[in-house]
This record gives C-alpha cells, sequence and structure tokens, in this order.
C-alpha cells in the first residue's frame, strides 16, 4: 500500500491518499471521503492537485468510502478498478484509459507512455520517494490471478 500527499489547491494544506497501483493515477480526476467522515468533510467541494501528472482532481462525498481502512480519502480510477467502475457510473464520472491492451501505460501517461506497468509503478514510486511525498505499509490484499497465464488480472475497460 503507498500513501501518497497530494497537495491542496491554493492552500499549505495537503492530504494522504492510499494506493495498491499508483501507476493508474494518471486517469484520475475525482476523489472520495465519507460525508461522515469529520477529518476530511472539509475537502468535500475543494480541489487536490494529482502528484503523477499536475491534474486538479474534486473531491466528492460518497458513504462508500470507508472512515477505518486506509486514509480515509480515496482516488477514483473508474476504468482501472472494479469498485471505482461502479462510483464512475453512480456519479457520472469520466471513464479514462491509461493502458494499452500490452500493459504499457498510454499517452496520457506523459513521460512513462510505453512503459510497462510494473515497471512504471516502481518508477513513479521512485519519483514520490524523493519528492518526499510517499510511505509504503505492508497490505495484504486480494489479487485476482488469471488461471492461464498465471498473471495478476488488473481491470482495465474494454468490449469483453
Amino acid at each position: 500500500m503507498y500513501h501518497i500527499e497530494y497537495q491542496v489547491k491554493d492552500s499549505s494544506d495537503t492530504v494522504k491518499i492510499s494506493t495498491t497501483r499508483p501507476e493508474t493515477m494518471f486517469a484520475d480526476k475525482v476523489a472520495f471521503v465519507n460525508p461522515k467522515d469529520a477529518r476530511h468533510t472539509n475537502l468535500i467541494g475543494k480541489t487536490i492537485i494529482n502528484p503523477a501528472n499536475g491534474a486538479e482532481m474534486t473531491v466528492m462525498a460518497d458513504k462508500y468510502v470507508s472512515i477505518e481502512k486506509g486514509t480515509g480519502v480515496m482516488k477514483c480510477t473508474p476504468a482501472h478498478d472494479f469498485n471505482d467502475y461502479e462510483l464512475g457510473i453512480k456519479h457520472n464520472l469520466e471513464f479514462i484509459s491509461i493502458m494499452n491492451e500490452d500493459g504499457t501505460l498510454n499517452e496520457l501517461a506523459g513521460d512513462l507512455a510505453g512503459v510497462d506497468r510494473l515497471e512504471a509503478r516502481k518508477l513513479l514510486v521512485k519519483r514520490f520517494e524523493e519528492a518526499g511525498i510517499l510511505e509504503k505499509e505492508e497490505h495484504v490484499g486480494l489479487v485476482h490471478i488469471s488461471d492461464r497465464s498465471g498473471t495478476p488480472v488488473e481491470p482495465m475497460l474494454s468490449l469483453q
């Protein structure tokens, strides 16, 4: 689990957001907080800056976000996560794919375009570490494995 610090626009405040797939950050346009989480209700409606690409992200409220899990703030990547997909439909979000069919990042990933997703993850983590905006935490989670290839199944939009 990676805890990454995002800057709140027009403020000296920051907020940490957790992810297991930092390479998908290039597709993020919004973050969510639970409207009952007193730690973060002040963020609802504000804008945060995505440290992967400098894009502005709106902070929205949804009760789906766990108050106990992670930092309580959730980045939303509808095209690359099953749960985020459902939030994308519910909130009519843009579905942005940053992955090519061969597992490399596309042109939306800037200088990481064409880089394999796992290598891009390592490179982004290194950048965030060097910038002093990253904390790592050991995390045991459910990883879906392909029966045919034995490799992790990482969600992305397709017609299948």
